[in-house]
């Protein structure tokens, strides 16, 4: 009889940690998508903009303007990263079959 109420009681524990793992992913999820929805494209024109360059002072001030430009300009990165992923595999086929058995190893 003690040994089935400790089973049980680790299934419940099992099933409440599951339950608390599942809370905690979705709420992380819905901030993602929230951040995601707030998120725009930027203008090639702003985003481009010479007079926007210049060498910051310290790495404190370049520390700022990674994290400020990385949410600001997103999209914009990802299109360039994207555009870069596109013609590595049309240039490199060989690629495809490499990412292929990278990813068959991961999921």
């Amino acid at each position: 009889f003690f040994l089935w109420l400790v089973v049980m009681d680790e299934n419940l524990l099992s099933s409440a940690s599951d339950t608390l793992v599942d809370h905690a992913v979705d709420e992380v999820m819905e901030e993602v998508m929230e951040e995601i929805d707030e998120m725009q494209w930027r203008s090639v024109k702003e985003f481009a903009d010479p007079s926007g360059f210049n060498v910051p002072a310290d790495s404190s001030v370049a520390r700022e303007r990674v994290k400020t430009n990385l949410p600001y300009y997103c999209y914009n990165y990802l299109a360039i990263g994207g555009v870069f992923v596109a013609l590595s595999l049309i240039f490199r086929p060989w690629l495809i079959t490499v990412v292929g058995a990278y990813f068959s190893t991961i999921f």
